[in-house]
């Protein structure tokens, strides 16, 4: 009968520890930062996962990389200067062209927070140069011929057919030297 005893006590035992670890996982996930304490038992977040994938503020919105031109001293109109590839089925298992948006995202974030903190200048900092760099590319791409400059925006777009961009950030003119297209 002892034998069955220690057996229910640590089923006991099991079934509790299972439950405060449950609530403190669930706990641990609350966006008020007040339930933080509960994670500092475990800060390698070995036993109390971290579960909150998109941060206090999830993303809602895309970025968007628009471009125009100057061409033979008229002006084009924006257009996109990356647009992510359709889904396909495949692209559950594989899908590396998505690399290309998350690049843009964490640039374009960077750059936007080097913005805010700089205000003056940012134009010398590596995130804009990418950016202007990638611009750049994608109109050498299309055919640069009569192209004397380009410039870049940055913008928000919900997804949703009636909902306009939101601009972010316009670039100055970036001119396309002769010798871009060697160079890069």
């Amino acid at each position: 009968m002892s034998a069955r005893r220690d057996r229910g006590d640590a089923a006991v035992v099991v079934v509790v520890a299972l439950a405060a670890w449950v609530l403190a996982t669930a706990t641990g996930q609350h966006p008020n930062q007040n339930f933080d304490r509960v994670r500092g038992i475990d800060r390698a977040s070995v036993l109390l996962p971290n579960w909150r994938f998109f941060a206090p503020v999830p993303a809602n919105k895309d970025v968007v990389l628009l471009h125009r031109v100057r061409r033979d001293g008229r002006i084009g109109e924006w257009q996109h200067t990356h647009l992510a590839p359709a889904r396909r089925v495949r692209h559950v298992l594989w899908f590396p062209e998505r690399r290309v948006d998350k690049g843009i995202f964490d640039v374009v974030g960077r750059f936007l927070r080097t913005v805010e903190q700089v205000g003056v200048g940012f134009e010398d900092g590596p995130d804009y140069q990418m950016l202007a760099g990638f611009v750049r590319r994608r109109v050498l791409l299309d055919g640069a011929d009569g192209v004397e400059a380009f410039q870049f925006a940055i913008a928000r777009e919900s997804g949703y057919a009636d909902e306009p961009l939101e601009e972010i950030f316009v670039s100055r003119k970036e001119v396309l030297a002769p010798h871009a297209a060697t160079h890069r």
